[in-house]
């Protein structure tokens, strides 16, 4: 979706031309693996945080076109709404100090946008959903300046038939608005991690990534208000899947596939079988015609990017090197610091691999509907759900984050290469005082309105002052 785009209005022969060369497309990846041409080098990892512009009130600010003009960063670029900008971080080989790095380097791009943010009156801001933020704020009027994202919304609208975006979200509180476009999107902000893997093991790591995906929600949950309603820990998870609710359809067990969501099933014999997919389930969305060679796969990747997997497989393709996979876990929000970002991308790490490197494949002992059951439950309940873990046996994910998966996770990391001092910062200084606390994100912000009442700018401000400090969450006063 990062792709310029120069058309906003589609006839019937583009949805004809593009569905065509989409075939021979896919037939090309097909043939990929048929061959074995994909890279089988080392790991890498990388990122992109989204994040909001807002004001000195601290509500949403629509300047990010004059914002990324003015800073023209590369690595800072624009997303749906123009008060949120996305940041790509560049992404690391796996050695010894790779996640040390990658904070810095994060820090760096950060503070210089910050500082540009400040001349104009602004801050920009990491946080699942803003809590200022307010449905008034939502609408094509606030729409970034691209023809891509305008294209996207006109084209969803018609797969809708012009019906609204129905959310209906239960929590503490309930949330019921109807939307006449897909700019409910743009209440939820992410961070991205993307694992580069060879490709004779993507399988176990994409599996394994599913699996992790559960306590991975639960521990870096920071989404519990959306529009001044308390739902869900990660209520960016409903939120997203509800902005974009296109027709979809039933798998083999008769659950239901929605664009966005948990996916259908576990790789079986390669990801291929995720583009198999795309073509055969998902319509078109976007029927842009590219000039680019078809051995760089412009369609394919077009039409992968308008299907939201919360674990999403993704083609590498460069003009000078072999074709690569990695995964991009998609289920964190953005925040609470840079720090804890990076204590939760350690995780993932340890924890992925751990599970890819395990005799018996985890998969196997986990059901595909248990992974998303535990999921759901972690989207919903944070650290306090009740899921299934591989032996069967059944607790809360707190005390299984804690006694279990935070020392597979060391282990992991340990087995990667990774420095013991970064270790010991990431997880044993940042994640194990989170879970012994409890205190991720979402506890904080519901604890500062249960002592302080529904202030949300003055939460807002004083997240603002901690995330600023880099000072992880579970050490912040409410």
């Amino acid at each position: 979706m990062g792709k310029s785009i120069n058309c906003k209005y589609f006839s019937k022969n583009n949805f004809d031309q593009f569905k065509a060369t989409l075939r021979l497309e896919t037939a090309l990846l097909a043939q990929w693996f048929k061959d074995k041409t994909f890279d089988e080098d080392g790991k890498s990892i990388g990122m992109e945080i989204e994040a909001w512009l807002v004001d000195q009130d601290f509500l949403p600010a629509p300047q990010n076109e004059k914002f990324l003009a003015t800073l023209n960063h590369p690595n800072v670029v624009a997303e749906l709404s123009q008060f949120n900008i996305e940041i790509n971080v560049p992404p690391q080989k796996l050695d010894a100090f790779c996640l040390s790095r990658m904070h810095a380097d994060i820090k760096n791009i950060w503070q210089a946008a910050q500082r540009m943010a400040s001349s104009m009156g602004l801050k920009i801001l990491m946080t699942g959903s803003l809590p200022t933020l307010r449905n008034e704020h939502l609408s094509t009027d606030t729409i970034s300046n691209r023809d891509r994202y305008k294209a996207l919304n006109e084209q969803i609208m018609q797969l809708k038939a012009g019906a609204d975006m129905n959310i209906a979200i239960d929590g503490d509180d309930s949330l019921k608005v109807n939307h006449p476009d897909v700019m409910m999107e743009a209440a939820t902000t992410s961070m991205q991690i993307h694992l580069k893997t060879p490709a004779s093991q993507m399988n176990r790591y994409f599996n394994a990534s599913i699996i992790c995906s559960a306590p991975l929600v639960a521990l870096s949950a920071n989404t519990p208000f959306v529009f001044g309603k308390s739902l869900w820990d990660e209520t960016r998870i409903p939120v997203f899947e509800q902005a974009v609710n296109l027709p979809g359809f039933f798998d083999v067990t008769g659950h239901y596939i929605n664009r966005v969501g948990f996916g259908e099933a576990y790789v079986r014999s390669s990801i291929l079988e995720f583009f198999l997919d795309n073509l055969d389930s998902y319509p078109v969305i976007l029927p842009i015609q590219f000039d680019q060679p078809s051995e760089q796969l412009p369609h394919l990747l077009l039409h992968h990017g308008t299907i939201w997997r919360w674990n999403r497989p993704v083609i590498g393709v460069g003009q000078k090197s072999k074709p690569h996979l990695r995964i991009e876990e998609r289920v964190c929000p953005a925040g609470p610091t840079i720090r804890d970002t990076m204590a939760s991308t350690a995780f993932y790490l340890g924890l992925t691999h751990s599970l890819a490197s395990q005799v018996i494949p985890p998969e196997s002992l986990l059901s595909f509907n248990q992974a998303r059951s535990n999921f759901y439950a972690a989207a919903k309940s944070g650290l306090s759900a009740r899921v299934v873990w591989l032996d069967g046996s059944e607790g809360d994910m707190q005390s299984l984050l804690l006694h279990k998966l935070l020392p597979l996770a060391k282990s992991g990391l340990k087995e990667f290469g990774i420095a013991d001092e970064d270790i010991k910062f990431y997880l044993d200084e940042t994640v194990a005082p989170r879970l012994r606390n409890g205190q991720n994100g979402s506890f904080w912000q519901r604890m500062y309105t249960s002592i302080h009442g529904n202030d949300f700018q003055k939460m807002t401000e004083k997240y603002f002052y901690y995330q600023e400090s880099d000072l992880p969450v579970h050490l912040w006063e409410i």
